[in-house]
């Protein structure tokens, strides 16, 4: 079943979340013993980026605590590997805000030569 949108988009995504959410149940889901999958472009980008919004918390917590401990036997003083990882996750952040900036919301396409989905 087509939905609106380009795949990627605001549009998408609320058609998405109402064939999920509403069509599925009020019509397939009050039969029993059968179950509903939706596939295609926009379910996969929406459940990538939720498992990836799941999970990463785990990813950096593991490299902080990682770091914190490393830092920590070789300096010995706490003030060092403290401020080494707030601006280390200063320059991540601005990192990911620049590449969200350029690639996400389309900013210097023309010059990079791409054209942006909005994914």
């Amino acid at each position: 079943m087509p939905i609106a949108g380009s795949s990627t988009d605001r549009d998408s995504i609320r058609a998405l979340e109402l064939l999920r959410t509403k069509v599925i149940p009020e019509t397939i889901g009050r039969l029993d013993g059968v179950d509903a999958a939706v596939t295609g472009k926009t379910a996969m980008a929406a459940d990538f980026a939720e498992k990836l919004r799941d999970n990463t918390w785990v990813v950096f917590a593991f490299v902080l605590v990682v770091s914190l401990l490393l830092l920590l036997i070789v300096f010995r003083s706490p003030a060092i590997p403290v401020l080494s990882i707030l601006l280390n996750l200063l320059s991540i952040g601005s990192a990911y805000g620049v590449v969200t900036w350029v690639f996400q919301a389309g900013n210097l396409s023309g010059a990079l030569g791409f054209t942006s989905y909005g994914g």
